[in-house]
């Protein structure tokens, strides 16, 4: 029941600040009109089947996206943790592409990809996969010595040590690394449409700000940000099945 109420109250009390400022005149309504023309906007847009689609084209390209990336990431963190030399590379390509944002990427994939999925799947590629990686293996390196001594004591070879002790240790970590990066996905599919695209809730922000729909280009940062919502209880679920004792073992801490 907290669960449920906790996001109605959030709901309630952004849209009593929103119209507190609409009432305060701080911006003109026509550039903050009141939650019931963007609800007005986004009903609109959802009768003539806009919303629906622009969701569908963004969602799952970052949903796949931020899927391929997770399990590219991981499993490069992992092959980096049992090759040094791999890691020190995998690490300098980290340190000068991470900062990279989505929109310096766009132009020039553009130029070497062209439109469609293959420019999607690059952006998403270069700018997310970096925190699954550096996550795993941050992680990895970080197990508890304690728990390393037990593993040996019970005679785990370098496998079965992986996957029975550093791995389910590191899981917390991890995951906190898919939360991120599932996160800069659904950024970078947007900042993709924005750019380049022809369809998708990035490109239909892109078509309504410059037509001053001001209404609908609200309703579609709302639609995003319950896109993200999603995505992120999505990953939370995942988060609980994996390591569900990390947080059952910070709530008797608490």
């Amino acid at each position: 029941m907290t669960a449920l109420l906790r996001p109605v109250l959030a709901l309630g009390l952004l849209a009593a600040l929103w119209q507190a400022v609409v009432w305060a005149a701080v911006v003109p309504e026509r550039y903050f009109p009141p939650i019931a023309t963007v609800v007005q906007a986004g009903m609109s847009m959802i009768a003539r089947g806009q919303m629906q689609q622009a969701l569908f084209d963004t969602g799952s390209r970052a949903i796949l996206g931020a899927i391929a990336v997770n399990l590219i990431g991981i499993g490069l963190g992992l092959a980096a943790t049992g090759a040094p030399s791999l890691r020190r590379i995998l690490d300098t390509v980290a340190a000068i592409l991470q900062p990279v944002p989505p929109a310096a990427v766009v132009p020039m994939a553009v130029f070497a990809l062209g439109l469609g999925w293959k420019l999607y799947a690059f952006v998403v590629v270069l700018v997310t996969i970096w925190p699954p990686y550096l996550a795993t293996v941050s992680a990895l390196a970080a197990t508890n010595p304690v728990l390393l001594s037990v593993g040996r004591m019970a005679g785990f070879g370098p496998v079965a040590m992986l996957w029975h002790i550093r791995l389910p240790a590191a899981m917390p970590e991890i995951l906190a690394g898919v939360r991120y990066a599932t996160t800069i996905a659904l950024i970078a599919v947007i900042v993709s449409e924005m750019i380049t695209g022809r369809d998708g809730i990035g490109f239909l922000l892109f078509q309504k700000a410059f037509a001053i729909r001001i209404p609908e280009v609200f309703a579609l940062m709302f639609a995003v940000g319950l896109l993200g919502s999603a995505m992120g209880l999505a990953v939370s679920a995942v988060y609980r099945g994996f390591a569900g004792w990390h947080l059952a073992q910070r709530g008797r801490a608490a």
